[in-house]
């Protein structure tokens, strides 16, 4: 949680993680923003977003 605190506003920066059940997805800083990838789909999210989506994805 602490990495993806730190991922707004440093372009070029990633934060990749993996549940238990070997779902990965990928946070991106693309200097205008977030974009978070899961199974081939890449969509904007913003911090908060981002946050939620990570605390649900490893539980």
């Amino acid at each position: 949680m602490r990495e993806l605190g730190l991922l707004d506003g440093a372009p070029g920066s990633f934060v990749e993680w993996e549940n238990r059940h070997g779902a990965v997805r990928r946070a991106d800083s693309t200097g205008t923003g977030l974009t978070l990838t899961h199974d081939a789909t890449r969509e904007t999210v913003n911090p908060g977003q981002l946050e939620a989506v990570a605390r649900t994805s490893v539980q």
